[in-house]
This record gives C-alpha cells, structure tokens and sequence, in this order.
C-alpha cells in the first residue's frame, strides 16, 4: 500500500478547489521566535468573515484547554 503525504499548500489548493471558507497559519519550529518561518493562506467572503473564523478557532481551543467548557473571549483586539 503506497502512503501519500499531502503537503500544507497541497491542503489550500483542495481547500480552495472546494470553495471553503478557512484561515490556516503554520509555524515552522524553530530556536530563535524571530528567524520563525511562517505559512499563512485564508479564503473568506470578506475580511470579517475572516476575523469570525479565527474568533470560532480561539474560542474552540480554549473549549479543548478547559475540558470541553470555556467561557473565555478572544482578545479584545479582535473584536
């Protein structure tokens, strides 16, 4: 059985074939924070849209952080 891995721009690519809306940031590991290679790519229908989704991703990561209940809000610069 042949194992194909997909790549990040591999999953963009499908993703945008696919016409969903998605925000995807990758941080390549790295020692130093500033020499960090950074991936980023969204596909929304505006700039709020956008904003909603990582709003949606902050507040489901604080829910898996917590056990399943948060009632934390995101920073209030993203309101």
């Amino acid at each position: 059985m042949d194992l194909e891995l997909a790549t990040l721009n591999d999953m963009v690519d499908e993703l945008r074939r696919r016409q969903m809306r998605f925000v995807l940031v990758a941080v390549e590991p790295n020692n130093h924070a500033s020499a960090a290679t950074v991936m980023h790519a969204a596909q929304g229908m505006d700039v709020r849209d956008l904003v909603g989704l990582v709003k949606m991703a902050w507040m489901e990561v604080l829910r898996q952080n917590n056990g399943g209940t948060s009632t934390g809000a995101p920073p209030a610069s993203m309101n």
